[in-house]
Order: C-alpha cells, then sequence, then structure tokens
C-alpha cells in the first residue's frame, strides 16, 4: 500500500500572551480543531512541542497521529495542563529548535510545521526565530504560522503562509486558502 512520507510538527507558544482570559478560548479551540482534523489522517511521523518556562515540552515525538492523538491518548490531559498554566514569555525560540533537532534526524520526505503563536517578541527574537526556521525550512520543512492571542498582527513577520480566523472552526478552510486550494466545496 501507499505509505506517506510525511512529518508534522505543532509548536505551540504558551505564554501569557497567547493564553490569557480574553484569548484563551479562542486559542485551545484553534489548536483542537487542528489536531482534531490530523487525527483523521494516518501520518507516520506526529511531533507536538510546546513552550515552557522550562525549556520546551516534546509532548509527542515520531509516533502516528492515530496513536498520538487517538481520544484515549494521554497527550490530551497532559497538552491541556500546559494551556491552562501559561507563561510570560514566549521561548519559542526554544522550540524551533528542537524542531531543527528532531527534523536534521528524520528520513521522511518532506514535513509540515504549524506553529501557534501571536508573534509578539522584541526584534532581537523575531529575528532569532526567523533565523531558526530558515535552518528548518533548509529540511524541506514548510511552515505555517496560525494566530492565537488578543493581537495576532505580528504573525506576519514570522512567515509567509500564515493564517488567523476570528472564528476556529474556519482554521481548516484557512490553511487550505493559504496554500491555494478551494475551500467553496467544504
Amino acid at each position: 500500500g501507499l505509505i506517506r512520507s510525511y512529518s508534522v510538527f505543532v509548536v505551540i507558544d504558551c505564554s501569557t500572551s497567547c493564553f490569557n482570559f480574553q484569548s484563551s478560548f479562542h486559542a485551545i479551540q484553534s489548536i483542537f480543531i487542528l489536531l482534531q482534523t490530523l487525527s483523521k489522517i494516518d501520518l507516520p511521523s506526529f511531533n507536538l512541542i510546546i513552550t515552557t518556562y522550562d525549556g520546551p515540552r516534546i509532548l509527542c515525538c515520531e509516533k502516528s497521529t492515530f496513536d498520538a492523538l487517538s481520544p484515549t491518548s494521554p497527550i490530551w490531559i497532559t497538552l491541556f495542563s500546559y494551556l491552562l498554566n501559561p507563561h510570560e514569555d514566549s521561548y519559542l525560540d526554544s522550540a524551533l529548535l528542537s524542531v531543527l533537532a528532531i527534523r536534521s534526524q528524520q528520513k521522511t520526505l518532506s514535513s509540515i510545521l504549524f506553529v501557534f503563536t501571536d508573534g509578539a517578541f522584541s526584534s532581537r527574537k523575531q529575528r532569532l526565530n526567523n533565523s531558526i526556521l530558515e535552518f528548518i525550512s533548509s529540511y524541506h520543512v514548510e511552515e505555517i504560522t496560525i494566530g492565537i492571542g488578543s493581537n495576532s498582527s505580528n504573525i506576519s513577520s514570522l512567515s509567509t503562509k500564515k493564517v488567523w480566523s476570528s472564528n476556529p472552526r474556519n482554521i481548516i478552510k484557512a490553511i487550505l486558502a493559504a496554500y491555494g486550494k478551494e475551500t467553496n466545496e467544504l
């Protein structure tokens, strides 16, 4: 049969600017919708990384989406416990370095990286994140930033493909539109 040679990375910026009283519900819904959609696709390599005060937490590494994202997977409890306890700074750069380390060892042909963030970084951190993303893309990784948080306008400086929707149910349609796919028939 056909074996898909793809890997998927999901990186979540768990800072208070992304997960605060005003934006947590939207952010959690946006993440859940993407993960729920990925759970229906049999991909051999799924990786989930979340930023924390103590450095990146790799909640899942090199597992199939069917296993990692099954309704009974322990990943859900761990993920939501982190999302409900955000930290002050972003620390996105350390999570991106984890992606780079994992991806450089993979044998899959191509990969996609979904980054959930509001892009609220200092100019120095912005340059650092962009530099790391350039290295990641050299390993055949296509990156798409998904805006979360109270003010997601800064995501435009992070990647060429970026999406945000006031209605989290439209995230998948927005991602397809970013890739030039028609969404009228969805």
